[in-house]
């Protein structure tokens, strides 16, 4: 007999021992349901009393678990039926509170792009507020950021009384600031007569500059109108203007072989020109009329009445026109005291604050 036959044999031995044992050798010890179903099962039960019309079968520990874990999903279903109501009154009340506080961060916690902004803006602001480049101030710039801050404060309700305001301009100082709605500047126009740069008082810009002297009367006259200074009155005023310009730069070029014409002629008269055509696209303006007649002009009795002026009319501050270089410097002054005070007050409230 071959090694498998008989491999075959012991194994068929072994399955005909196994079927002539009882029934009860392989099988887990059982237990009376009556000695281990649970206390907390009343007799009254009904998986109790189902088992015991079985006949009182005898059951394993893995039924009797199963019991368990049955009674116990119904012990906590039952539980939260009864509960479910107020838990879900709790879950409302905690989202109704999540979502109002969602809205309120909405309304009053910055985004990270509005941080950013707002460091930039107070960098802006304390470089305004201490001692900034006065081409910057007679360009207005500092100026205008000074009086975004002092209305973005004044719009929360943040002021402080006169008596913490300090000095401030004198009304013939007051009427040497320009103001602008945004477009142009026409404050080299007032008075209706151009005070031109020495360089450009030479023999060679006569009769550019005296052409355009009689023109700028004549578009002052016609600012009031309604439809403004003539389309060719201005067509002729940039004209001479250009025409001036090109002398000018000639005039540098060749300067060190005829007239001479130093750094400091040549920048103010290419400021001057500059000015020149900030006033003509100011004079194209609607409203040039009310510039040119101070009802649209920098006015108060003090900063606060100015920042309020200006608010009201909308109006910005321009660029410095020769001789008001100095007007211009004194009212930097006051709008950053006015500034830092308001700041100051700010500070205040929201140590107040509890």
């Amino acid at each position: 007999m071959t090694a498998a036959c008989q491999w075959s044999v012991r194994i068929l031995a072994l399955a005909v021992a196994a079927l002539a044992l009882p029934p009860r050798a392989f099988a887990p010890p059982d237990i009376v349901i009556d000695q281990r179903l649970p206390e907390s099962f009343g007799r009254d039960h009904p998986v109790y009393t189902s088992l015991l019309e079985l006949g009182k079968h005898k059951i394993t520990m893995s039924t009797i678990q199963a019991i368990e874990s049955e009674k116990n999903r119904l012990h906590y279903e039952l539980e939260w039926k009864k509960a479910a109501p107020e838990v879900y009154s709790r879950w409302l009340d905690t989202r109704r509170k999540a979502v109002k506080q969602w809205l309120w961060e909405l309304e009053n916690v910055p985004t990270p792009a509005e941080v950013i902004k707002m460091k930039k803006d107070n960098v802006t602001i304390r470089r305004a507020q201490g001692d900034p480049p006065v081409t910057e101030i007679w360009a207005g710039t500092v100026l205008n950021d000074l009086l975004a801050d002092c209305q973005k404060l004044r719009q929360k309700g943040i002021d402080v009384p006169d008596d913490r305001l300090g000095p401030f301009l004198t009304q013939d100082q007051l009427a040497k600031i320009n103001v602008t709605g945004g477009f142009g500047n026409v404050g080299l126009l007032k008075g209706g007569k151009l005070f031109w740069p020495l360089v450009l008082r030479r023999s060679l810009f006569d009769d550019e500059r005296e052409r355009i002297d009689v023109l700028i009367a004549a578009a002052v006259k016609q600012a009031n109108n309604p439809n403004g200074p003539d389309a060719a009155v201005l067509e002729a005023l940039q004209s001479s203007a250009k025409e001036i310009d090109r002398k000018l730069v000639a005039l540098n070029r060749a300067s060190r072989n005829t007239e001479h014409v130093s750094v400091v002629m040549y920048i103010e008269g290419r400021r001057f020109l500059t000015q020149f055509g900030e006033a003509m696209q100011g004079m194209r303006n609607a409203d040039a009329g009310k510039f040119l007649s101070g009802d649209y002009a920098a006015k108060g009795a003090n900063v606060k009445e100015l920042v309020s002026h200006m608010t009201t009319l909308g109006l910005k501050f321009a660029g410095a026109t020769p001789g008001g270089h100095t007007a211009y410097t004194a009212l930097h002054r006051s709008l950053a005291a006015y500034s830092a005070a308001l700041r100051e007050e700010q500070m205040r409230r929201r140590d107040r604050e509890p």
